[in-house]
């Protein structure tokens, strides 16, 4: 009688070992610790959903990430009217200005330094799409997208590649957040990484 008692017992724990196997968790996969905050960390899927899409709320709130002032530097790779390639590297200023506290789209103005001397201003209009990426609309009509498999965005840095889309030119860029935008999160707030590199 005892033995039949322990193997029911054994039974039910199976099942419901299982039932959890199948059903999955939606919990973070484990947490790990920096200098400023505990990361929650994806390493299968980063923040996209099995379907590779985002949610609305992961959305909005990497808009609020990118919702800063940004600093560092740029280098930028294209070929010129001969054909020959060319590598120029920049100090750049980023400003990304949410439109509302919702929004996963907005305006920003680019300023690019050499030797220190301003270089040149931009403006653009940005938006988060379904996928992560995020497109970036000059005014002078130049288009290019930020790759999200290819970026790291956290609430202090900003890393990535970014490719033209009506140009032949892939820029790379490393930045930190100089400061916070209106719409910055709450401090409190739990901390992400967002990005395709995280997902390795």
């Amino acid at each position: 009688m005892r033995k039949k008692a322990l193997f029911s017992h054994a039974a039910a724990m199976t099942v419901v070992a299982a039932s959890l196997i199948l059903t999955g968790c939606d919990h973070d996969d484990y947490r790990y610790w920096d200098d400023w905050h505990y990361y929650d960390y994806h390493p299968y899927d980063g923040y996209h959903h099995g379907d590779g899409m985002m949610s609305d709320d992961d959305m909005v709130m990497m808009a609020q990430y990118l919702n800063a002032h940004w600093s560092g530097t740029l280098t930028a790779l294209y070929a010129d009217e001969d054909g020959n390639d060319v590598e120029d590297r920049f100090d750049i200023d980023w400003e990304f200005d949410q439109e509302s506290a919702d929004a996963t789209h907005g305006r920003g103005q680019e300023t690019t330094f050499v030797g220190g001397e301003e270089h040149g201003v931009r403006f653009f209009s940005w938006s988060i799409e379904r996928d992560g990426d995020i497109s970036m609309v000059y005014d002078d009509g130049v288009e290019m997208t930020i790759v999200y498999d290819e970026m790291t965005l956290t609430a202090i840095q900003f890393t990535g590649v970014m490719e033209g889309v009506n140009i032949e030119e892939t820029d790379v860029f490393t930045l930190s957040r100089s400061s916070f935008g209106r719409n910055a999160p709450a401090r409190n707030h739990e901390v992400k990484i967002f990005g395709g590199k995280n997902a390795n």
